[in-house]
């Protein structure tokens, strides 16, 4: 049941937008937990908002989900595409990268969900943070190896 229930999930998440977020209550217990660098919350109402805020503010283009394992936990790798100042970006820069962990619970809902992604990707499109970011970014980095 959880492998369907997660199926189902992932499918929702891949095709959820603006108008669909409220639908997430339909694969959510009422105390889910959600967190990722931005937010932990608990409740789907909760998280509703935190992904209808996240619609709003980053103009959401796709959400690409890319499964790696389904069971009681599930987790998968994702991609979000958004437009920055109202324009798609094609390179990277257009696009955050992540992982996600969710555990179901024994009616097949998600009980909790961690997503895992680098907030500095947004920290770095700042414009009085994004400078400094990225200088710091260079100087850890270090030189290229071959």
């Amino acid at each position: 049941m959880t492998q369907a229930a997660a199926s189902k999930y992932l499918s929702f998440l891949s095709r959820m937008s603006a108008g669909s977020v409220g639908e997430l209550a339909t694969y959510c217990a009422p105390d889910v937990h959600f967190r990722d660098p931005f937010h932990d919350v608990i409740g789907v109402d909760r998280y509703v908002a935190v992904c209808a805020a996240m619609f709003e503010a980053m103009h959401v283009d796709a959400f690409e989900v890319a499964t790696t394992h389904l069971g009681e936990t599930c987790c998968f790798e994702w991609i979000l595409r958004y437009r920055f100042r109202g324009r798609l970006l094609a390179n990277a820069a257009g696009s955050i990268p992540g992982a996600s962990v969710v555990r179901f619970n024994a009616s097949g809902l998600v009980a909790a969900q961690v997503d895992y992604w680098d907030a500095g990707v947004l920290y770095a499109r700042m414009p009085l943070l994004g400078p400094l970011v990225r200088a710091v970014r260079k100087r850890v980095a270090g030189p290229a190896t071959a």
